[in-house]
């Protein structure tokens, strides 16, 4: 680099004084090399994956796809050996002590079940990590609340690995709602049903695993009404019931802002529901398919006419993740969407009150 530096040096000497080109020509040339210099001089950031589950192995594809190093953290040998069998040339660590003494990771993405989320984002922000985390995050408002004031004391990214934060049809769909065309916002609807098999070992139907389908779905409705209506909620009415194994089973929800925006979400893991998202102005309304990870949606005017909308690729989700939070991560920036994880939970906190949990 210091040899790159002393020749630029002299060439520019030569070249500007004997008036060989003009100095502006010469400038833009040097600004050129030098922006290609440092893309290839900044070190890539390193992942760390801690645990293996079936949303770990994409998240696994996307990183290698994207050519970034990581290693994986995973206590069951047999979990592991499975894993490097897939994804080969990476270390694999017992526990997060042994990944750190080998100073191998920048970054964490949890995948942990929900119940152990709390602890483990706790031990890496304690160690300096910045922390990725897969949805639902927490398990109660408190948890959210210290997690990301902790997070920002100690001046490290935090985040929750939820699809809706990084498609970019959410940003094309806020465009168009800040230039008017859909209208004054009035109502959202988002429903969210999945037929989950009946397994009593399985974490959705286990309590002690931070299962039920307010967290492990429902977090997809209220992150996208969150998103759309904005956190200062002032009313929440509910009806749900519980499955056998003993978590809730399906919820209709009704949430109220101060504005008077109106939000309808059911949701159930024992009812497939067409996974729609319906943002309803005054002008026109907007649905989204697949909303967890939108792709394409349409505008629907008064009149039945229909305006087409499409916006990344849904095959692209954890990569439009990872790309975001390194951009934050290297910013040195908060999560933008804390905000919505927080009052989610917080929503969250209401519902199961109301319905003496």
């Amino acid at each position: 680099m210091h040899i790159v530096c002393i020749f630029r040096f002299v060439l520019r000497r030569i070249i500007v004084k004997r008036k060989i080109i003009p100095h502006s020509i010469f400038e833009n040339f040097t600004i050129y090399f030098r922006c290609k210099e440092e893309k290839q001089f900044v070190r890539k950031l390193r992942w760390s994956i801690w645990g293996l589950d079936l949303i770990a192995e994409e998240f696994a594809s996307a990183l290698e796809q994207m050519q970034l190093p990581y290693s994986i953290i995973c206590e069951h040998d047999e979990q592991t050996a499975a894993f490097l069998r897939k994804h080969e040339n990476m270390h694999a660590y017992k526990n997060l002590k042994d990944m750190l003494a080998a100073d191998c990771a920048d970054i964490i993405y949890i995948s942990s079940y929900g119940h152990r989320h709390f602890s483990c984002i706790m031990q890496c922000l304690e160690k300096g990590m910045h922390v990725l985390c897969e949805k639902s995050m927490f398990t109660n408002f408190e948890e959210a609340q210290e997690a990301f004031a902790y997070a920002e004391k100690q001046k490290l990214f935090l985040g929750e690995a939820n699809t809706i934060f990084y498609m970019p049809l959410y940003k094309e769909i806020s465009n168009i709602m800040q230039n008017g065309k859909i209208g004054k916002l009035k109502m959202i609807r988002a429903d969210f049903g999945s037929l989950k098999e009946e397994k009593e070992e399985a974490a959705i139907y286990r309590k002690d695993c931070g299962g039920g389908a307010l967290l492990d779905i429902g977090i997809y409705a209220l992150s996208a009404a969150l998103q759309l209506m904005g956190t200062d909620i002032e009313t929440v009415s509910t009806v749900g019931f519980d499955h056998p194994y003993g978590v809730d089973e399906r919820w209709t929800i009704l949430l109220k802002n101060t504005q008077q925006i109106l939000a309808c979400l059911d949701i159930s893991i024992r009812s497939k529901l067409d996974k729609r998202l319906i943002i309803a102005g005054e002008r026109a309304y907007i649905e989204v398919y697949d909303y967890h990870r939108g792709d394409h949606a349409a505008i629907v005017y008064p009149d039945g006419n229909r305006e087409s909308i499409k916006c990344g690729s849904r095959e692209q989700a954890v990569l439009y993740e990872i790309e975001k939070v390194q951009e934050y991560v290297r910013a040195g920036c908060q999560d933008p969407n804390r905000f919505i994880t927080i009052e989610a939970m917080n929503t969250m906190k209401q519902i199961y009150r109301k319905e003496g949990k």
